[in-house]
């Protein structure tokens, strides 16, 4: 399907399958009803290597007929991160790359993000008796470890907004997003699926 289709990147299940991200509508209709009543949204854009486009975009149309759901529109993100006026938030890794912070290869990538944060080797907890993780200091009944992805990246920026907001009690989910792309650096970032710096 990736080749014929034109999914870059797209990830395949246990089962062989290739992923893509799904939208629901009602969930989406829910979440728009929040951003217009001023709620500030963050989410993760997505650990699926995929483009999100914006609506309108070159790419957001793009689609494959599925015999059992119909047309699936794989450029358009997964709910509920990729709906306007959601922050979108991919990850970056915790190495360099002559300099520059490369997103990580899982990280959903596009237009559609709306901005990326660390999200490589973050502690973390870890559900107990998986042996992924090593004994919480303080409780011996929990486990933390290291995990990585936009699950990751997306609580830092919401830390974040969650400062300003409190020194700035009338932004809306638009001047949020503007404040945090005039703060945010730009020519940092190394995309590693292209070789080339994003912005």
């Amino acid at each position: 399907m990736e080749a014929a289709y034109g999914m870059v990147q797209g990830q395949q299940n246990s089962s062989g399958d290739w992923t893509y991200p799904i939208r629901v509508a009602s969930v989406d209709a829910d979440i728009q009803d929040c951003l217009d009543d001023g709620i500030i949204l963050v989410g993760a854009a997505g650990n699926g290597s995929h483009k999100i486009d914006v609506p309108g975009g070159a790419d957001y149309d793009n689609y494959f007929v599925d015999t059992v759901f119909g047309n699936s529109y794989y450029h358009r993100g997964s709910t509920p991160s990729s709906q306007p006026g959601v922050i979108c938030v991919g990850n970056i890794s915790y190495v360099y790359e002559g300099g520059l912070e490369p997103l990580f290869n899982s990280s959903e990538k596009g237009p559609r993000l709306d901005i990326s944060a660390p999200g490589g080797g973050i502690q973390s907890c870890i559900p107990a008796g998986t042996g992924s993780g090593t004994s919480y200091p303080l409780d011996p009944a929990f486990e933390i470890g290291k995990k990585s992805g936009t699950s990751m990246a997306s609580p830092q920026v919401a830390g974040v907004l969650a400062t300003i907001m409190e020194m700035r009690p009338t932004y809306t989910p638009a001047d949020c997003l503007a404040w945090l792309q005039e703060v945010g650096e730009t020519g940092r970032l190394y995309d590693p699926t292209t070789g080339t710096p994003g912005t």
